[in-house]
């Protein structure tokens, strides 16, 4: 038998294969992925600070699926081990001095995503990191030098933030 199209073509039906979902496929379509994190935290005032590695005070959720994020602590626990990605975006103004992102596991300062010098400094990033039950992910800044974390970007949207969603 042939296969038609509305447009006339024609398919010959031996050459469509039926293929198989593999068992681990098939359990992640039944994945309620509304139990799977996902947050997206931002920094509501401003923060400034001199010299050093300094944990950012994300203290506004726009949203915390699984209500993993303290904006007590500003950190991100993992609830389960996996893959996550976490995206970022932060908005500098520094008088002296260049200025790292740096995203903090743990704890410590652990890697950091790329230096950069100016008045005015726009960063965004996103990275897919491998975590265990409970590590803790934070977004931080290195500097050399004064600056201070802004809120907001020109036209009012959401400037300094962090979103973090388990993909794996």
């Amino acid at each position: 038998n042939d296969a038609g199209f509305k447009d006339g073509t024609n398919i010959d039906s031996s050459a469509i294969t039926t293929a198989k979902l593999a068992t681990s496929a098939v359990t992640l379509l039944k994945t309620d992925l509304t139990t799977w994190p996902s947050v997206t935290a931002y920094l509501l005032g401003t923060q400034s600070s001199t010299n050093g590695v300094s944990l950012i005070n994300l203290d506004t959720e726009e949203h915390d699926q699984t209500a993993n994020f303290s904006t007590s602590t500003h950190l991100f626990t993992a609830p389960a081990t996996g893959k996550y990605l976490i995206i970022y975006s932060m908005y500098l103004i520094t008088s002296t001095g260049r200025t790292t992102p740096v995203i903090y596991k743990n704890g410590s300062a652990f890697l950091e995503l790329g230096t950069q010098t100016g008045y005015f400094v726009s960063s965004g990033q996103g990275v897919v990191l491998s975590l265990a039950l409970n590590d803790t992910i934070g977004l931080g800044v290195r500097a050399d030098g004064v600056y201070s974390i802004a809120n907001k970007w020109v036209g009012n949207d959401i400037g300094t933030h962090m979103s973090i969603v388990r993909v794996a």
